[in-house]
């Protein structure tokens, strides 16, 4: 079906970022499937401080707290990085696919055609793929979390 996107064309662009783009994409990986973790541990750690009124669980809740604010606050990040990272090669390529094309494709294909695609692609990989992936990430974690925890 047009405009979907599939697994394999996902794996394809995400793998696109080179050897900077991999590390950042498995830290951010990490810290996605860190964060709802942190997120129940807090909220369990607060259940256990509210209902033993131990001044040790306040101090646990303040850390799992803060971890859950520091995992939240670099997820953010690396994301950014990332998906620009990510953004920059697939222009990139795109643009030298688009100068690699012989005289008779440019006298053939409408400049505003090409613009439009560009524009198009990029504003997928801008826009709806930082959405998708957080999405995916938040809902798959909730539910294995739901699932085993």
């Amino acid at each position: 079906v047009q405009g979907r996107l599939t697994l394999s064309a996902w794996l394809s662009v995400s793998a696109g970022g080179g050897a900077a783009g991999k590390t950042l994409g498995l830290a951010l990986l990490g810290l996605c499937l860190l964060t709802p973790v942190a997120m129940y541990l807090s909220n369990i750690l607060l259940a256990q401080w509210t209902s033993e009124q131990d001044s040790d669980q306040m101090v646990y809740y303040a850390v799992a707290s803060l971890v859950f604010a520091a995992c939240c606050g670099l997820r953010v990040v690396f994301a950014a990085l990332y998906f620009t990272e990510l953004s920059r090669k697939l222009h990139k390529q795109m643009l030298a696919s688009v100068l690699r094309q012989s005289m008779a494709w440019y006298d053939t294909t409408p400049l505003g055609r090409v613009l439009n695609r560009f524009s198009q692609d990029m504003a997928l990989v801008d826009l709806q793929m930082p959405r998708i992936y957080e999405f995916t990430m938040q809902h798959f974690t909730i539910v294995v979390l739901g699932t085993f925890g």
